[in-house]
């Protein structure tokens, strides 16, 4: 399944992390795995602006039907880590606005 941010929503991704999402990284050198992005988040201290890279899992077809999830396309799981380079073409990711 493609994930697309939009898909997800931003809303529901700064729901679940806390924080305003402001921008998404662009490897150009790599092709990223669908259910990874690197994301830059804005949380209510603007000295702590931090680039994270996440993990999202929606259900699929599979999910709903063994009751995992209700429907296809819920997030199923969010996980994440700040970095400071990108870990598949090694830019440094900037926290300037």
């Amino acid at each position: 399944m493609s994930l697309d941010i939009d898909e997800i929503g931003i809303e529901d991704l700064e729901q679940e992390c806390g924080c305003e999402i402001t921008e998404q990284h662009e490897c150009d050198a790599n092709h990223l795995p669908q259910q990874l992005r690197i994301l830059k988040l804005l949380p209510d201290d603007p000295k702590q602006v931090a680039w994270e890279f996440f993990s999202i899992w929606l259900a699929n077809a599979e999910d709903v039907e063994l009751g995992e999830a209700e429907i296809v396309g819920e997030l199923m799981n969010l996980s994440s880590v700040k970095v400071n380079f990108c870990p598949f073409c090694g830019v440094k990711l900037s926290t300037a606005d």
